[in-house]
C-alpha cells in the first residue's frame, strides 16, 4: 500500500531537535506523575493508624458522680 518513499516523507518532520524535545517531554511527564504518586502515598494515613477524629478531645467531658 505505502512505498518506502511514502514512509520516509511522513517522518520528514522528525529532526534531531524534535526527537530530543519529545524525549524531554516524556521524561517531564514521568517526573510529574511520580511526584503526584509520591505525594498521594505520603499524605494518606497508614493502615494501622486510628482515624484522626479519635485524637480530638471530647466536646462533653465525663462527669464525676
Amino acid at each position: 500500500m505505502y512505498g518506502k518513499a511514502d514512509a520516509m516523507t511522513s517522518l520528514s518532520f522528525m529532526t534531531h531537535e524534535v526527537f530530543d524535545g519529545l524525549i524531554l517531554l516524556i521524561i517531564l511527564i514521568g517526573l510529574i506523575a511520580a511526584a503526584l504518586r509520591l505525594r498521594a502515598d505520603f499524605t494518606r494515613p497508614l493502615p494501622g493508624d486510628p482515624p484522626a477524629f479519635l485524637d480530638a478531645e471530647d466536646t462533653q467531658p465525663i462527669r464525676k458522680r
